[in-house]
């Protein structure tokens, strides 16, 4: 794709979302089902690696990525909102 060829629909790969519709179903994710699931569960905390362990070096293959974790809660920055919850509570 290329601007001078498609000016309307800049980014037709994510399905047409502008970048605020995809802000905003980043920060419902973390809202309604995040957030939801620890008011549930009565949690304090949770707890997740932030990435896969490191690999070994391959020359021949590259790198060997094989998860992430820390997608979801970086989405609606929940460790900030949480963060700055816990600080509220303390104080």
């Amino acid at each position: 794709m290329h601007l001078s060829r498609e000016p309307d629909d800049p980014q037709p790969i994510f399905g047409g979302l502008t970048y605020n519709e995809a802000l905003a179903i980043d920060r419902n994710a973390g809202i309604n089902r995040i957030d939801a699931a620890i008011s549930q569960s009565q949690l304090d905390a949770v707890v997740s690696a932030t990435d896969n362990p490191a690999w070994a070096t391959d020359l021949i293959y590259g790198d060997h990525f094989i998860f992430w974790t820390s997608g979801l809660a970086a989405g609606p920055r929940i460790s900030h909102r949480r963060n700055q919850l816990l600080r509220d509570s303390i104080q």
